[in-house]
């Protein structure tokens, strides 16, 4: 698993617009903020067992069934589906790219639209004939919550990157990786997720060594035609706003169990911040070990991921 994007899910400016909520955040710098929030950012990751940040994961093994050429990912919301490896036996691997794929946005699956060009497909038959139903595979994918943010270059004052060629739409069966002229690739790194026009497309190399201002991509089957000119979008992370509010919560609350210490007021068991009612328990924070108050909790119960392990 390798994270690419994003380890704040509220920014420093979000959470200063919010002081009016019962907040002095006076002496607090932005960087101290910066601090905060990424801690409560991954307060929220550790209550939910998982993480809302852009995510890609390898190679994650699951069941291919057979009978609906789908596989389950363990992560969600999948925003790209980019490699489906089926493993028929341990000498023979059918691989297939982002443009024999589709990833369902709701029911977050993914299946294999294209058999083309993969020879071992031809034994799935005689497999079927043995009884034999599921297959093990290997997904490569991008999950979690992001939003495409136009790409800017670094000049000053800064410009939208735009596409520097025409491209063209191509079929499922000829899809592969392309490299594309844009106006600059400064802002672009390997495994940023983007957008342009109806398409999103996966960054495999930023700058041919040879030909500066290039990106290589993966597209997937929905690809389409574009225009030179074309703006160009990078996702980036972008939690739903509820999440926000329980990140703002736990944030509030390490800025009041911080207050209390100083003040020698850790007996306390609640506070009112604004119109949020915040619980403050005896058994971590009395500890001196922060955790996430109440109220976020409420708001992230419908986000947990309950792990399962095999006796």
């Amino acid at each position: 698993m390798t994270t690419i994007l994003g380890t704040q899910y509220l920014t420093t400016e979000q959470f200063r617009s919010l002081e009016a909520n019962g907040l002095d955040l006076t002496d607090w710098s932005d960087a101290q903020l910066d601090e905060l929030l990424a801690a409560a950012s991954r307060m929220v990751d550790s209550y939910v067992n998982d993480t809302f940040t852009l995510t890609k994961y390898s190679d994650e093994r699951l069941v291919w069934y057979m009978n609906s050429h789908r596989v389950y990912p363990v992560n969600r919301p999948i925003l790209f589906a980019i490699e489906l490896r089926l493993y028929f036996t341990a000498m023979s691997v059918a691989i297939f790219e982002a443009g024999s794929l589709f990833h369902h946005p709701r029911e977050d699956y993914i299946a294999l639209t294209s058999f083309a060009l993969q020879p071992q497909i031809s034994i799935i038959p005689a497999l079927i004939g043995t009884g034999l139903r599921q297959i093990v595979a290997g997904a490569t994918y991008i999950a979690g919550y992001g939003t495409p943010v136009a790409a800017m270059s670094d000049g000053a004052p800064p410009v939208a990157v735009t596409l520097q060629e025409a491209v063209v739409q191509v079929s499922t069966s000829t899809i592969g990786s392309e490299t594309w002229d844009v106006s600059d690739a400064s802002p672009f790194a390997v495994d940023d997720l983007i957008h342009i026009g109806t398409e999103d497309a996966l960054v495999e190399d930023v700058d041919d060594a040879a030909v500066p201002n290039t990106i290589t991509v993966l597209r997937c089957g929905n690809n389409t035609a574009h225009a030179i000119g074309t703006a160009i979008s990078i996702y980036q992370t972008s939690v739903p706003s509820d999440v926000a509010t329980a990140v703002w919560l736990t944030a509030a609350h390490l800025i009041g169990q911080q207050g209390l210490r100083a003040e020698g007021m850790t007996g306390l068991r609640q506070a009112v911040i604004g119109s949020y009612s915040i619980s403050i328990g005896g058994d971590a924070s009395s500890a001196g070990m922060p955790f996430v108050p109440d109220a976020a909790k409420a708001i992230l119960q419908k986000y947990r991921k309950i792990r399962v392990q095999g006796v």
